[in-house]
């Protein structure tokens, strides 16, 4: 993630956050009969050759049923997971680097905090042109340290330390 769509869409993120973490508090397992009518309803794969009076989809779903309930019960609370630790620490790096870049306590009022710019005007007495300016340069300094964070997880997952 790059840190100008955090910048647009942090508050976006805390909401998908939000929805991630009572999905995953409430998380239901599917229902036996939804899986049993999702296999129903796919197609067969290889070759079709009928040698009872049993279908050869029939016979794939009674074999299939446990392990693809267990599987796609597994593969989906795992998704929720992967995807509420992922935003997880990119809001955390993103706050972080607010807390370390020059005039980062102005932009954490206007992005964490949402405040307006008239608000921030007023409680630091510096123009719409200072904040906008504060605004891009504090965006340069951590475009900066999100190269250098994912150069040092490129190194890490290469193995190059």
């Amino acid at each position: 993630m790059k840190a100008e769509e955090i910048f647009e869409k942090y508050h976006e993120f805390k909401v998908e956050l939000f929805i991630l973490d009572y999905e995953i508090s409430y998380y239901k397992e599917l229902n036996p009969d939804e899986v049993i009518e999702a296999m129903t309803f796919s197609r067969p794969q290889g070759e079709r050759v009928q040698t009872s009076n049993i279908s050869d989809k029939t016979a794939r779903i009674a074999l299939d049923y446990k392990e693809t309930v267990s599987l796609e019960n597994t593969n989906g609370y795992i998704q929720l997971l992967n995807r509420q630790r992922y935003i997880q620490d990119e809001l955390k790096f993103f706050e972080y680097c607010l807390k370390k870049v020059k005039h980062g306590d102005i932009i954490y009022d206007l992005i964490i905090e949402n405040m307006m710019w008239d608000e921030i005007e007023a409680k630091y007495g510096i123009s719409r042109m200072t904040i906008s300016r504060y605004k891009n340069m504090a965006l340069k300094e951590i475009n900066k340290l999100y190269e250098t964070r994912n150069s040092l997880i490129a190194n890490y997952n290469s193995g190059c330390y």
